[in-house]
């Protein structure tokens, strides 16, 4: 079988170009896959948090729904799992799951509902969604393939300690399948790649099944994505790593004897300066903007604000203002001029 794994970089509340980012994929990119896999909640971008209580998102997000028969329809070979908001039965209550949906030949062969939701400051999804109850397996190709979504993945206890353990969840649905895929959006932050390859890695030992991670990449909201999707043979070793705080769409073949390959994965410090170029990069092409003006003081802080900004945005589109009191030093003046020229910035000097 051959997957296309789309680790892309949805903008929240874009239903429109999401959509047209997953049309250009099954046309595309994914035109020579068996499966085509996308992140969690990508139709919407994740997290859509209040967007989902209003109308008029509604009603776009019940539409687009509605057309994924007849998009699966016009590419007949190939499947694809997609992450949107599904909405409750009105016999089961009301609101919203977090969904994956499973499409091929314009038919729904399975849907998977997030059971664990977060309840953190930035990922409050248990304020928006509703619980689901159960794995999800379904038969394609002649693979079983389980399905799991984000933090289902794992114990919820298991987070305050070093070493993350399975959920029941996936101790359940693990057994059952050829290949256990993971859709998820689970935020950047230093040394969180090492614990979640290591239980990819345990849980494809110890089931004896390939394991696929699929994540989001880019920033949204005030939250930064790495991607680093995964793909672990059922020994535990791990067969394709795809690039770092980049959108990235791989097809690798289950039944290939060569390894499609591994990205080298950055050090924990230029680690932390990507995502923030990413998320600078991300805010300002995701809400619009395209030049930004800064305060360059000639101290470490706004020297390393403007070495991140001339990265994102490009040194041409950088414009830096040195704002000296009659008590400032010379040097302070000098040294943010070296420094904009060193970056390519351009420079001024309103005095205060």
């Amino acid at each position: 079988m051959k997957i296309a794994i789309a680790q892309l970089n949805p903008v929240v509340g874009d239903l429109t170009g999401n959509w047209g980012r997953l049309e250009s994929l099954l046309a595309k990119e994914g035109a020579a896959a068996d499966l085509v896999v996308c992140p969690e909640l990508y139709l919407t971008g994740y997290p859509p948090l209040g967007l989902l209580a209003k109308p008029w998102f509604q009603q776009q997000l019940t539409a687009l729904l509605g057309q994924l028969p007849v998009l699966s329809a016009r590419y007949p070979e190939i499947g694809f799992l997609i992450g949107a908001p599904t909405p409750v039965s009105p016999e089961a209550g009301s609101g919203w799951y977090n969904s994956t949906l499973f499409y091929s030949g314009g038919k729904l062969l399975g849907v998977a509902h997030k059971n664990y939701l977060p309840a953190t400051d930035l990922m409050d999804e248990a304020a928006y969604f509703q619980p689901g109850n159960g794995a999800t397996v379904i038969n394609f190709k002649g693979k079983r393939l389980g399905v799991v979504i984000g933090e289902d993945l794992w114990a919820a206890a298991s987070v305050v300690g070093a070493k993350l353990e399975p959920s029941p969840l996936l101790v359940d649905l693990a057994p059952q399948a050829d290949l256990v895929l993971n859709v998820a959006a689970y935020p950047f932050y230093d040394g969180w790649t090492e614990q979640l390859s290591g239980l990819c890695a345990a849980v494809a030992q110890r089931f004896r099944t390939s394991f696929l991670l699929v994540n989001q990449v880019g920033a949204n909201e005030e939250l930064i994505f790495a991607g680093e999707s995964l793909l672990v043979s059922a020994e535990g070793t791990p067969l394709y790593v795809a690039p770092s705080f980049q959108e990235t769409v791989n097809v690798v073949d289950l039944e290939a004897t060569t390894p499609p390959g591994l990205s080298s994965r950055p050090s924990a410090q230029r680690a932390v300066y990507d995502a923030l170029v990413l998320g600078l990069r991300d805010y300002a092409r995701k809400t619009g903007f395209t030049k930004a003006i800064l305060g360059l003081s000639g101290g470490i802080d706004s020297a390393v604000v403007s070495c991140l900004a001339a990265e994102a945005l490009g040194p041409a589109n950088v414009l830096a203002l040195g704002m000296p009191s009659p008590y400032s030093s010379v040097g302070s003046v000098e040294d943010s001029r070296v420094l904009a020229k060193n970056l390519g910035i351009e420079f001024k000097v309103i005095s205060i």
